[in-house]
């Protein structure tokens, strides 16, 4: 907060914690109603700047998390395994679209973990300015969490069985060989998810936007069009020359930079 861009900070922060309102992610109870021995979780707040392919600041994104590390298992939490893609399955699909000539589009599911539901009672401390108090009797009050959050052991595989759920839905057949690579029954229509980012492939713009307003009935998703960049990749596609190229300058020269390296030979 001693930064000259606090604001923007305060800002991010405010816009999670009413992200966790509006998703009924906990509810205040009593603290003498924890159960004794009972596991607490402390909150973390973590902020990140998040940036374009081209190394722009796009915006300042705040995350409310649980510190998962005292869970313990068989108590808190019981499986924690998800599935992600693999990266050789992102490479085939761009692959594919070329040879194809499919449309590929970007998006990614805001808030993801809130959206998947707990088996288990897990209670943490309250967020930052949030009371802790209650108003009438003064008792000290903690959150007993209704969804995963970011932090708990079990949120990702939570996430992933609300998702897979939701496209099984929507008429998307899971692969065997990639358990994040999905393919409509019916459409030239593949989809393959890293947690919370998507790459959409479809034999026209239509067909992707059909997919993307019935996943947005689901989740609050945010649309990045025609595919430029994924986990750090950029992509650039040349319909002319029928090619899609796939690199990392600005992760590469990131690092050169931190290392000292950039005028290394």
């Amino acid at each position: 907060m001693k930064r000259s861009d606090n604001q923007l900070y305060h800002e991010a922060y405010q816009k999670e914690l009413q992200a966790l309102k509006e998703n009924h992610v906990f509810t205040m109870v009593p603290a003498s109603q924890v159960p004794e021995g009972t596991n607490i979780l402390r909150t973390v707040t973590t902020f990140k700047r998040k940036h374009d392919a081209d190394g722009n600041f796009v915006k300042l994104k705040a995350r409310i998390c649980v510190d998962g590390s005292i869970q313990q298992e068989g108590v808190d939490y019981y499986e924690s395994y998800a599935p992600v893609a693999q990266t050789t399955t992102m490479r085939t699909l761009l692959s594919y679209a070329v040879k194809n000539k499919l449309h590929v589009h970007s998006i990614d599911v805001k808030t993801a973990f809130l959206n998947g539901h707990l088996e288990e009672t897990v209670y943490m401390h309250p967020p930052d300015l949030v009371n802790d108090k209650d108003p009438a009797s003064g008792e000290k009050l903690v959150c007993k969490l209704q969804k995963a959050l970011y932090g708990l052991k079990q949120a990702p595989r939570s996430w992933y069985d609300k998702l897979d759920s939701a496209l099984a839905s929507l008429g998307l057949i899971r692969s065997k060989v990639d358990a994040c690579l999905y393919k409509h029954n019916s459409k030239k229509l593949w989809l393959s998810f890293h947690v919370d980012d998507f790459l959409l492939l479809g034999s026209s713009k239509k067909e992707i936007q059909d997919i993307i307003n019935a996943l947005s009935k689901h989740f609050d998703l945010e649309d990045f069009g025609p595919a430029t960049e994924y986990l750090g990749l950029s992509i650039a596609r040349d319909w002319a020359a029928q090619t899609i190229t796939i690199s990392q300058e600005r992760y590469t020269e990131s690092l050169l930079e931190k290392y000292n390296m950039s005028r290394a030979n």
